[in-house]
């Protein structure tokens, strides 16, 4: 192997290790103040949120099928538990979704093809209007 020789010019192109910045007698107590709330406040009222939602959810779900006779009626209020469980889910990541532009109108025999969704992608459409997923395995 070469050795690359050492000069004036390569030393420019050389990092300088930093210098960690929660070091300092000023900023360690704010960045201690930011971990505990972020640990111990933000995270586990999101991790609440999502199980609350969970459980309305399935508990919603459940009672509509036991309640509502007609089957249009019990899918239309099902959907709409979905989409609402759905927004509790982007609301436990703190996510703002902006939708732009207008829906597609269905027609017969129409079909939108994805490539390369993930669980993510579900969710965030799943937070306008529920939609009928196909999902397909294969070795990569």
């Amino acid at each position: 192997a070469e050795t690359i020789p050492v000069d004036e010019f390569s030393k420019c192109f050389t990092s300088r290790p930093g210098k960690p910045w929660n070091g300092t007698l000023y900023l360690f107590p704010i960045w201690v103040v930011g971990v505990f709330v972020r640990y111990f406040v933000l995270m586990p009222a999101r991790f609440f949120i999502l199980a609350l939602a969970t459980a309305v959810a399935f508990m919603s779900i459940a009672l509509i099928q036991l309640t509502v006779a007609s089957e249009s009626k019990r899918l239309a209020i099902e959907a709409h538990v979905l989409t609402v469980y759905a927004q509790a889910w982007v609301m436990s990541w703190s996510g703002v979704v902006r939708y732009h532009g207008s829906r597609p109108k269905r027609g017969a025999g129409q079909v939108y093809v994805a490539n390369h969704t993930s669980m993510i992608d579900y969710i965030l459409l799943l937070c306008v209007h529920p939609f009928s997923v196909v999902g397909q395995l294969h070795g990569g």
